[in-house]
């Protein structure tokens, strides 16, 4: 069964009655919950605990672990696929997987799916869309009346009696379209990252010739991430990039200091946030034009904002996917996570993804 939800549609509180139906009616059932991190497996876990608690059918609990066990032996066991590892070698009866679409494609063929081969009896996948991706592909196989293994469902957030309308309408005009049909319509689109139509601007097959000036701007990682330094000239064209994890700040401001005077910008942006301070203090007595910014929570929506704003007016030109791969996966895997408590957008790579 495939479950294509959107926000607000009860998917947690859905995903424990149908965890619980299939535990309790069918004795010996061996039944697997998989989520896509710790946490959000925890509160599937927290809501098929508190509904058990204190009930004769409980024969363990345990919260270190995530397993329970029931008087009919049945079992239900909690498990992330941040480490593939830990899913491999588990053999179920009953598999439900919530936010699918976000796991890594080939996750379902070579661990999820090879536990249900021996006594699988159903599947529950269930996710809000990201994109036409391995989620799209089984959503698309349960509308097929020749596909007899697969039924599937969509529902939005008005199938949720509850929903707030003024709450849906701040959250509308916050969003921009695209995402919010996406997460609060369950539409597929073409790509399902924060910026939607990047093969339309990541055009350039080679390094073009700057047209007049040129700038700069840095984000700068040492151990655990990528210094990029990227050169746009006054058209928008994306001219040149450097990218390390040198894990040496000293190594780091040299390269980037002869980077720069290769091309010396009329004007350079350099991220003010943890080593970045030390990459500004090098380059500012050095080179003409530098100048320090520091990326906030509240500086960065409204960046990405622009950028989702130039990207969709096509104002700039970035390289193909053939010529610089890693920059295009790293666009189209930038995300985003939203937070119904505080109403904020958080930005960044989907897990496993820089």
């Amino acid at each position: 069964y495939v479950l294509n939800n959107s926000r607000q549609t009860g998917k947690s509180l859905l995903l424990s009655q149908l965890i619980l139906q299939t535990a309790i009616n069918n004795e010996n059932a061996v039944v697997g919950v998989v989520s896509l991190t710790y946490k959000q497996v925890k509160l599937i876990y927290g809501n098929v605990s508190e509904f058990l608690k204190q009930t004769p059918i409980v024969t363990s609990d345990n919260k270190s672990e995530l397993k329970i066990h029931l008087v009919n032996g049945s079992s239900i066991t909690f498990l992330t696929v941040q480490n593939p590892d830990n899913v491999r070698g588990h053999t179920f009866s009953h598999l439900f997987c919530d936010e699918f679409a976000y796991y890594q494609p080939d996750i379902w063929d070579k661990v999820l799916q090879p536990t249900t081969l021996v006594m699988g009896k159903k599947v529950v996948l269930a996710s809000t869309p990201r994109g036409t991706n391995h989620f799209y592909d089984l959503f698309q196989r349960g509308l097929d009346p020749d596909d007899k293994s697969t039924i599937s469902f969509k529902y939005d957030y008005t199938a949720n009696p509850y929903f707030d309308p003024k709450e849906i309408e701040a959250i509308r005009k916050q969003l921009p379209t695209a995402i919010f049909r996406q997460e609060y319509l369950g539409e597929f689109s073409d790509n399902g990252s924060v910026f939607s139509n990047v093969r339309d601007i990541c055009l350039m097959n080679e390094w073009e010739t700057p047209g007049g000036h040129v700038y700069a701007g840095i984000d700068v990682g040492l151990f655990h991430d990528y210094t990029v330094c990227t050169i746009m000239d006054t058209n928008g064209n994306v001219v040149d990039m450097y990218r390390a994890k040198t894990g040496s700040i000293n190594k780091l401001n040299t390269e980037l200091e002869a980077f720069l005077k290769r091309w010396r910008p009329l004007k350079t942006l350099v991220e003010l946030n943890n080593q970045g301070v030390s990459v500004y203090e090098h380059l500012y007595p050095r080179l003409k034009g530098v100048e320090g910014f520091k990326t906030t929570a509240v500086s960065k929506g409204p960046l990405i904002n622009q950028l989702q704003n130039s990207i969709e007016e096509k104002r700039i030109k970035l390289p193909s996917r053939e010529l610089e791969p890693v920059y295009y996966n790293e666009l189209v895997n930038y995300s985003f996570t939203y937070s119904d408590k505080s109403s904020t957008i958080m930005y960044g790579a989907l897990s496993g993804s820089h």
